[in-house]
């Protein structure tokens, strides 16, 4: 089994900073602040023996969470590593042009010798999307039904209250302490079932999880599940 590290990029600030700097995304300070942080994980999950770095594509988060998945970041990721592939989970393939989309992987493919790779998503969030589709008559699809969907499986889930929404209760729900797979299908069952309101506005406060806890959970990974597949 191979794994990726799936990152998350989020320009880092308290809430307090975000409310202050709102805009937060017009000011560069953040901005590199996140790139040099992609790298230094990148390359932490390179030394670790992971398969591959992925990014989500979504794009105009004034808040912040600019996951971007562009070809440009994804070969920036490569020119900061040795090894590890690099690539998106995924473009969203509404919001772009089909034959330009496939020049710029074909492009990308050669300029970093194989070491990308592609993957496509439908696209839910409609702030961007509904702007980048438009030539093709396509929206997002209805966040409300995804929901109902995820309640139809849950009926029974409850938010934890926000004395929960605790470190070391983030850390247990992302990874197993024990390598085998039916422990990593169970804690990512936990994981899914404390994706809450009051998880995220733990997370936002947080500042979209700072560098030093990301790279201890990595780490954690890393020694206690990654050799059992390695």
């Amino acid at each position: 089994m191979r794994f990726m590290f799936f990152v998350y990029p989020a320009l880092s600030a308290t809430l307090e900073e975000r409310k202050r700097m709102r805009p937060i995304a017009r000011h560069t300070e953040p901005w590199q602040k996140m790139f040099e942080e992609v790298a230094e994980l990148s390359r932490m999950a390179e030394d670790l023996g992971f398969e591959a770095v992925t990014f989500p594509e979504h794009h105009l988060h004034t808040e912040g969470a600019e996951m971007g998945s562009l070809p440009v970041l994804t070969q920036y990721v490569i020119n900061q590593t040795k090894r590890i592939k690099v690539g998106p989970i995924g473009y969203v393939l509404p919001g772009w042009n089909p034959l330009r989309l496939a020049l710029e992987i074909a492009w990308l493919d050669q300029l970093t010798k194989g070491r990308t790779f592609v993957g496509f998503a439908r696209g839910y969030q409609a702030r961007w999307l509904n702007a980048m589709a438009q030539k093709v008559n396509i929206g997002a699809s209805a966040i409300s039904t995804m929901q109902e969907d995820i309640d139809a499986r849950n009926p029974n889930k409850q938010p934890l209250p926000s004395s929960e929404c605790t470190t070391d209760r983030l850390e247990k729900a992302h990874f197993a302490l024990v390598g085998t797979a039916s422990d990593i299908r169970r804690e990512m069952d936990l994981l899914v079932e404390t994706a809450n309101p009051e998880w995220f506005i733990w997370q936002s406060d947080q500042g979209y999880l700072p560098l030093d806890q990301v790279k201890r959970m990595l780490q954690r990974f890393g020694k206690e599940i990654l050799p059992h597949y390695v």
